[in-house]
């Protein structure tokens, strides 16, 4: 379990009154990501120390807020997330439910590849990378000289840490220009591409899976959640009428 070192924020406020052990739970998990119940006692006492004093100041700024248009929308949205969020958890959803939606729904897997980088400012020089690239035709090969490629010209440091990989990635959330020239592209081909106000890509393809239709077992946690923002959405209509 995490465990987290505490500096008290608010070390000037005085002691509060009895604080709910769920506030406590929940403060510590929002703040810290971590459990409430797995810290030590010593951390315990300053988690609590810190939430009290954190609603003391919340009780002494109150009345200046209470009319800004920014507090009073985000207290509203984080109400209704907060709400939305729990309402959806308890919605139980049984397997008649979840197999009537498959076979209504059909889900599908959309086409991912997964894709090597490498990232350089000129164009004529992303270009005779991939030339130089394309004359290898052997896949590991040809990987292993792209690789060669990433440590010595691409600026893109992230990836480079990794070998030039960027991973999987679904086709939609390739930018634009890219889905329209990989669409025609098998695994190991190599082109290069422009990006807007940051430089030229040289793009290899390791490898691709296609889109299919993915079986029950495959769908459950898409369809709990499908057939979960479904009665939501009921909840809320019957609600805002």
């Amino acid at each position: 379990m995490k465990k987290i070192a505490l500096s008290l924020a608010l070390p000037f406020l005085m002691f509060a009154a009895n604080i709910d052990q769920n506030e406590l739970v929940s403060f510590t998990a929002q703040k810290y990501k971590a459990d409430y119940n797995a810290q030590t006692q010593e951390n315990k006492d300053k988690i609590k120390k810190e939430y009290e004093d954190t609603q003391k100041l919340l009780n002494a700024i109150s009345n200046d807020v209470k009319n800004d248009a920014d507090y009073k929308v985000a207290k509203t949205l984080l109400a209704v997330n907060i709400w939305s969020q729990k309402y959806a958890q308890n919605i139980k959803v049984s397997d008649a439910t979840l197999k009537e939606l498959y076979d209504k729904e059909k889900p599908r897997n959309t086409e991912s590849y997964n894709l090597y980088n490498i990232l350089v400012n000129d164009k004529k020089k992303a270009e005779e990378i991939a030339l130089n690239l394309e004359k290898i035709t052997d896949k590991t090969a040809r990987l292993n000289e792209f690789k060669k490629q990433v440590s010595q010209n691409s600026k893109d440091f992230i990836s480079s840490k990794k070998d030039g990989n960027v991973g999987w990635i679904d086709i939609q959330k390739l930018d634009k220009n890219v889905q329209e020239q990989i669409k025609d592209k098998k695994v190991n081909d190599v082109f290069v591409t422009e990006i807007e106000n940051v430089g030229y890509q040289v793009i290899l393809i390791d490898d691709f899976k296609p889109s299919k239709e993915l079986s029950f077992e495959e769908s459950k946690d898409f369809l709990t959640q499908f057939a979960k923002q479904q009665e939501l959405i009921k909840k809320v209509q019957t609600l805002i009428k």
